[in-house]
């Protein structure tokens, strides 16, 4: 959600020259990412998680009892033909891992790497073929002198 966020501050983008976003398991459909970088978000079948964002639609309660959550389009999101429609992300939706009722099980980031590398063992998987994209190119080397990695902690402060 983070790097969906600063891909879509214009600010952000000026200063950096972000070519390239995968997310996994995270509610991202209600972004509007720059259409420049090449997107994939990744999440299991049975992951509740990636659905909060209601794939990308606001949500109103009606004024009934109960209340009752009801999606709205994203019309803004449409109309900016950012996100949605730009031909730039790519949504891999994978089987769950394991029983398929066990949600937490699917949320969790090692089941996540499991499916990532059974997944780019196939290479007419989406994940393969979005790998494969020339601008990965440059970071994807056997040369470990073309390319520099930096790693940040990011956590919330409570």
């Amino acid at each position: 959600m983070i790097a969906e966020s600063l891909i879509s501050n214009p600010e952000f983008m000026a200063q950096y020259n972000v070519t390239n976003v995968v997310t996994y398991g995270s509610p991202v459909d209600n972004y509007s990412a720059d259409p420049s970088v090449r997107q994939l978000n990744i999440q299991h079948a049975n992951d509740a998680v990636p659905l909060i964002d209601l794939e990308g639609a606001y949500a109103a309660p009606r004024p009934t009892f109960p209340f009752i959550i009801t999606p709205v389009a994203n019309l803004g999101e449409i109309a900016a033909n950012l996100n949605i429609g730009s031909g730039n992300t790519t949504t891999a939706t994978l089987p769950p891992p394991g029983d398929p009722f066990d949600i937490g099980g699917a949320h969790d980031g090692s089941n996540y790497q499991s499916s990532v590398q059974q997944q780019l063992q196939d290479p007419a998987s989406q994940i393969s073929q979005w790998s494969s994209g020339p601008s990965l190119a440059p970071f994807l080397t056997s040369d470990p002198s073309a390319v520099t990695q930096y790693t940040s902690q990011v956590h919330r402060e409570n």
